[in-house]
């Protein structure tokens, strides 16, 4: 059989999941309890996706230690933090749902960090941003909460018999009157083109952090959601908006290393440039300190130190750990210290060199409160796929709490939706379509590498569209990606090679195809924002304007073209500034 040929298998569900991280898991657990039939796609053998990498802990209003926090306070928090950007319909329900997502957890055996009376310990202080303390960490002072959860969610899965396929990417969403019909995806391992009809479809694949150099993403973070949704007619919001985090670039073998460098901050770590100087009074003079900062402060008082040339030879800042308590670095970070003892780096008297990492995408589909699709009825979104879920800068430890939250929110709205409704119609010019752009792919017998494209997107984002922007940039960051999706675009091709090679090739290239049109949408988005909010900082518009920029900045594919229009931020229980 040709390597092109793409052979076709079919299967029918009542809702399909794309993403096996905490939002897909989660989503696919209250689906299957709703009643519905569930099938789960992973872009990756393993599921995890970013939950893996959440470290620290995570947000939920469980008042543990302060009996007068609620799910209310908490969603007023997040507004707030989020520069009023925030989908406040949404977050109202996130904020509650969330605090369900724990006490499942917590039935389930999670190993949470509890007090002596067995009852759930949220620490002493409230994170930045935060009203109450509503950490839930796991126990240990610094134990990997992400796995903990991942561990408990497939047990789950496993326990509920819900279909998991594993190296499956979707490409395609299939539509029909208006409203989702199912998913066209490539099994990257045999080169099937697997066709699901469906009648509701979650969307959980993560966020864009491979759009940037600078990202503690996994690889596989190359966002797909985002770029399928957008192909399929549906509106995209608040895409300028993404989260930073200082993170460890060098020695190489650490790049992209999330250290959590709160943490080590809070424990007395200081921040240094090149010359030796504690830069972050020069920024944010009324702070006491660096662990006093609000994330997106610190990262941009790194960023521009970095940019304005008084960053390290490497491009990075000194993260100076000399200060911390030894017992504490020996305990609570012990496996951090030795990570980097065996890169060559002894954290008890050699600085760390960080760099802000894009961490978290904010932006994503156009929801209600029922994390539905404003314009395509039964697409739904959990996690980062989501928009309006953090505004324009999320507080610390609400992206796992989002992502748990949402999950629930679109498992049980999913479910909702597809009960007694039969299969839609699906429309076989579309697969049709689809599998001759894949074979076109195949079938090309040289052009434009995937690596090559990859490359280039993460040199014009990174340059451009990290925390110091302008008119200029953008302008050429929008230009270029143009240029790449009409010109390289075309002439992708996967190299001829053994089969299962072959095949990862063809992901790749599809994944380089995704980066130029998510990045598109993040540079249309961030030019029309002339204002700086969050970490979208504009130099040539350096202030925040709550008189003419609190609207949502949406967008939407009509005819190949991307549309770019403006909407008031509507509120919802916060009254806007």
């Amino acid at each position: 059989m040709p390597m092109s040929s793409l052979p076709i298998v079919r299967r029918e569900t009542d809702v399909l999941i794309v993403g096996a991280g905490g939002a897909g898991c989660f989503a696919a657990l209250k689906a299957a309890g709703r009643g519905a039939n569930v099938i789960v796609l992973n872009k990756v053998p393993w599921l995890g996706g970013n939950t893996m990498i959440a470290r620290a802990g995570y947000s939920a209003a469980m008042a543990a230690n302060d009996p007068r926090d609620n799910p209310d306070i908490h969603f007023h928090d997040t507004v707030r933090g989020g520069d009023y950007m925030g989908n406040q319909r949404l977050l109202k329900v996130l904020c509650q749902k969330n605090v369900e997502a724990t006490l499942d957890l917590l039935e389930w055996g999670a190993a949470f960090r509890k007090g002596p009376d067995g009852r759930l310990d949220q620490g002493k202080t409230p994170n930045a941003g935060h009203t109450y303390p509503r950490a839930v960490r796991v126990a240990g002072e610094y134990s990997h909460v992400g796995k903990v959860i991942m561990d408990l969610l497939q047990l789950r899965m496993k326990e509920r018999r819900i279909e998991v396929i594993g190296n499956v990417m979707v490409t395609r969403l299939l539509i029909s009157r208006g409203k989702v019909a199912g998913a066209v995806g490539v099994d990257w391992r045999s080169g099937s083109l697997l066709v699901f009809n469906a009648k509701a479809v979650v969307v959980a694949t993560g966020g864009t952090g491979r759009l940037y150099r600078y990202t503690d993403n996994p690889t596989y973070m190359t966002g797909d959601g985002h770029a399928v949704m957008a192909d399929a007619g549906a509106e995209m919001v608040d895409m300028e908006f993404c989260d930073f985090q200082l993170a460890a670039f060098y020695p190489p073998q650490i790049f992209g290393y999330p250290p959590n460098c709160s943490g080590w901050l809070a424990a007395g770590g200081i921040l240094l440039n090149s010359r030796g100087e504690r830069f972050f009074s020069r920024y944010f003079p009324d702070r006491p300190n660096e662990a006093e900062c609000l994330r997106t402060e610190i990262n941009k008082a790194a960023a521009w130190e970095i940019l304005e040339g008084r960053g390290s030879p490497n491009g990075m800042v000194y993260l100076n750990c000399s200060g911390v308590p030894r017992d504490w670095m020996m305990t609570a970070r012990k496996d951090m210290v030795s990570h980097f003892k065996r890169a060559g780096v002894d954290l008890t008297w050699q600085p760390m060199e960080v760099a802000p990492a894009n961490h978290t995408c904010l932006g994503g589909l156009r929801v209600d409160e029922h994390a539905e699709s404003s314009t395509i009825g039964g697409l739904f979104a959990a996690g980062e796929s989501v928009g309006g879920w953090g505004g324009s800068n999320r507080l610390g430890g609400n992206a796992l709490a989002a992502a748990l939250g949402t999950g629930i929110i679109a498992g049980e709205s999913a479910a909702a939706r597809s009960r007694d409704l039969p299969l839609p119609g699906i429309d076989e010019d579309q697969v049709a379509g689809e599998r001759s752009r894949i074979q076109g792919l195949l079938g090309r017998k040289e052009g434009v590498k995937a690596g090559e494209i990859k490359s280039r997107v993460q040199e014009v984002i990174q340059e451009n569209l990290w925390l110091k922007r302008n008119a200029e940039g953008l302008q050429s960051t929008v230009k270029k990606l143009e240029a790449l999706e009409k010109e390289a675009l075309p002439d992708l091709y996967v190299p001829r090679g053994r089969r299962t090679a072959r095949y990862l090739w063809l992901r790749e290239a599809l994944e380089a195809a995704n980066l130029v049109r998510c990045g598109r949408m993040v540079a249309a988005a961030a030019l029309a924002r002339e204002e700086s909010r969050g970490s979208h900082q504009r130099t040539d518009f350096p202030e925040i304007d709550n008189v003419k920029w609190l609207k949502n900045i949406i967008l939407h594919q009509d005819d190949g073209t991307l549309k770019v229009r403006t909407e008031p931020v509507t509120p919802a229980g916060v009254p806007l500034p």
